[in-house]
């Protein structure tokens, strides 16, 4: 019987490339994955903190409402009618996280009208404003389809204390960590130890196997920036988000809405 697991990904996300500017790939190996991303490949996810757990909550909302969400799938039979539920999900998801989000650019986008009169823009910002329209973008993997991996990172105190975050703060929220949402809303680096501050998309993938998931259904709240031992440049990000965008499957067509309240900046960070 297949388990379904909704994973919400609320803290630092890297795509890590070679010399050669390509990412780690692998095929998807008997999985059902669905990846609705904040952003698309290359792009900082800038928000702010209420924001940030605004998305979760409405998230932990949704999957208590579906309560087939929590139960295992009966009959393989049925799994194609199982996998459309799961597509209409994440779209009513993607919806909603529009519409919570117009607040957040646009209050990014006034913050770089005003920088801009003194030319005091960051690149975050600018990359950010100049690829909005392409939030919110949901990818399925099926067995045998190829899946980019990404580096997930925790937040440290000190970095918290600089955003003026206390760990207390965001103990019963989403923000800063990895949340099953269908398994008592279980923290994902609760499970594997105070040791572990960050994981890869594929070790991530494996673990949720471990634990009996067929199908894996990922609420990426995180940045997508590129990294690299080598310097990328503004034309190189535009070439890898164009490789990269081209070899994920799709759903639905893409939302564009202008849509944005204060800040999260420098690769996912909150600002005041």
């Amino acid at each position: 019987m297949d388990k379904t697991f909704i994973v919400g990904i609320n803290l630092h996300g890297e795509i890590p490339l070679d010399n050669s500017g390509n990412p780690q790939t692998k095929n998807v190996e008997n999985k059902f994955i669905i990846k609705l991303n904040a952003v698309s490949p290359g792009v900082p996810n800038i928000s702010t903190f209420e924001n940030y757990n605004n998305l979760s909550d409405i998230t932990r909302t949704a999957v208590e409402t579906n309560k087939w969400l929590r139960e295992p799938m009966q009959s393989e039979r049925l799994f194609e009618g199982y996998k459309k539920k799961m597509i209409d999900f994440v779209s009513d998801l993607k919806t909603k996280f529009i519409k919570e989000n117009a607040e957040n650019v646009k209050g990014i986008e006034k913050e770089h009208s005003k920088k801009g009169r003194h030319n005091n823009i960051s690149d975050d910002q600018e990359n950010f404003l100049q690829n909005k329209d392409t939030m919110f973008t949901i990818n399925r993997f099926e067995t045998g389809d190829v899946i980019t991996n990404k580096l997930f990172l925790k937040f440290t105190p000190d970095e918290l204390s600089q955003l003026d975050i206390d760990d207390n703060i965001i103990a019963n929220k989403g923000f800063n960590k990895i949340i099953i949402y269908n398994l008592s809303n279980s923290d994902v680096f609760e499970l594997l130890g105070d040791e572990y501050k960050y994981i890869t998309l594929f070790d991530l993938i494996d673990l949720l196997s471990g634990m009996g998931a067929e199908n894996i259904i990922f609420i990426d709240l995180s940045c997508s920036v590129f990294t690299s031992n080598n310097k990328i440049s503004k034309r190189d990000v535009r070439m890898f988000r164009r490789r990269l965008t081209a070899s994920h499957k799709n759903v639905g067509k893409k939302i564009k809405k202008n849509i944005s309240r204060k800040r999260k900046t420098k690769n996912n960070k909150t600002k005041k």
